[in-house]
């Protein structure tokens, strides 16, 4: 890329000669000024030009990797699930900011990055390692963006080499005998999951206008985080209790010190969900959790194959419940609220396997159970793909490739190929020209 630049004089108000430079890049101007002598102003604008060369140039190259990161996680907080931005919050702090955090963004370079990659691979392991690389690859991107650096480090990195991990699907016959043993709103959750492929926070964020009865399809809009969020009412009583009780009165109630409540209460410390809820829970007040949605993973809205079985089971729930409203959420707790996906996992599936005399499995062992019963039926792998709401055939391909039908089952097929061709005739000879 094309860069100008060039070295001036000028006067400022007191009449002193000083010098500066201007830059032309990426189609901005900017410019410095305020150097005694040209020497100086030609000085800094090579420190520049090298930092182009370099790849790092920015116009905040002093901001540590440990404001960057704080920087960008808020920034995801507006975008991502928040069990997601707890994740990548988990990473930076244990595996990229004990070892990062105190460079400057001038001082990162592949090879630091590639070293810190390879040191996870090998004591934590390739998946973490993973997870790293894409942690930091994310929040250099977001740097470039804020045009604090020209050009992301983490991009010349090589990825550890990563195995998928071995699916737990359930046998046809062991995914029958689990349905056989639940009953009610139970059975239909796991109708939805063996026979419509979907994700547990997709399942229970359904409401009854998604179900279409006519067409015989179910629409994936939503999902439901598997952590709650503590609700308004609850930050705004755990306020209060800050307002109106001394730091010592708190500490004694939480066991923590008074200096660290001051914090709080300065500001100087954010006041996180488990001290809110501590705080409330101290003094006798009731804690609020709140369901939250979301949009399906991978921001793939889709609408899903409902099987005529799947359509009899739900129909029966909804005839059950007395035909509630399109708004109404199909799978309710005991409040007529959302179900909570966790607890539904260790209290009613292990129930029901257990009554199944089926192994232990998570509900998302439902979900691979459905892709690898079809697959292995000989359903075409992109409608599988779209099923599961993948955002590539690869994904589907990569975890369950070794499911589908071997090369041989498509042998007649081959040996098929130009049978019927037409018999070899000889070639013709092409006419000559005629000679004048």
């Amino acid at each position: 890329m094309k860069i100008n630049s060039c070295i001036y004089s000028y006067t400022n108000a007191k009449g002193e000669e000083l010098y500066g430079f201007q830059k032309w890049y990426r189609g901005h101007r900017t410019h410095r000024q305020g150097f005694r002598k040209p020497e100086q102003a030609e000085k800094a604008l090579r420190k520049w030009l090298n930092q182009i060369d370099a790849g790092i140039t920015g116009e905040n190259l002093n901001v540590k990797v440990l404001e960057l990161s704080e920087r960008w996680t808020e920034h995801k907080e507006l975008t991502l699930a928040a069990h997601t931005v707890r994740d990548y919050r988990s990473i930076l702090e244990n595996h990229i900011l004990p070892d990062l955090g105190y460079l400057t963004l001038s001082q990162i370079r592949p090879h630091l990055i590639q070293e810190l990659v390879d040191r996870v691979a090998r004591e934590v392991g390739p998946p973490t390692a993973v997870k790293a690389l894409n942690v930091m690859s994310g929040m250099f991107r977001q740097a470039v963006r804020w045009k604090y650096m020209h050009h992301n480090p983490a991009a010349d990195v090589e990825r550890p080499r990563r195995e998928l991990p071995e699916i737990d699907c359930l046998s046809e016959k062991e995914a029958a005998e689990i349905l056989e043993a639940a009953e009610g709103r139970d059975k239909a959750i796991l109708s939805v999951a063996l026979g419509c492929g979907m994700r547990q926070g997709e399942i229970l964020a359904l409401s009854w206008g998604d179900v279409d009865w006519i067409r015989g399809r179910i629409r994936v809009t939503k999902s439901l985080e598997p952590k709650r969020k503590v609700s308004s009412a609850t930050v705004d009583e755990a306020r209060r209790i800050l307002n109106t009780h001394t730091s010592t009165e708190i500490a004694e109630k939480l066991g923590l010190q008074g200096d660290d409540i001051g914090r709080i209460k300065s500001g100087k410390h954010p006041m996180t969900e488990k001290t809110t809820v501590g705080l409330v829970k101290a003094f006798d007040g009731e804690v609020e959790m709140i369901a939250v949605l979301k949009e399906p993973k991978g921001r793939q809205k889709r609408t899903v194959y409902m099987p005529s079985w799947v359509k009899e089971v739900l129909s029966e729930l909804f005839q059950e419940r007395g035909r509630p409203g399109p708004s109404e959420i199909v799978f309710v707790n005991r409040r007529g609220g959302y179900l909570n996906g966790v607890n539904w996992t260790k209290r009613n599936l292990s129930a029901i396997l257990e009554r199944a005399e089926v192994r232990n499995v998570t509900c998302h062992s439902l979900r691979h159970t459905y892709a690898s019963l079809l697959l292995s039926k000989g359903v075409d792998p992109l409608f599988v793909s779209r099923q599961l709401g993948h955002s590539t055939i690869k994904i589907t391909a990569d975890y369950y490739g070794h499911l589908m039908n071997e090369d041989t089952a498509y042998g007649e097929v081959l040996d098929g190929l130009f049978s019927e061709a037409p018999s070899q005739e000889s070639p013709k000879q092409p006419k000559q020209s005629e000679k004048d």
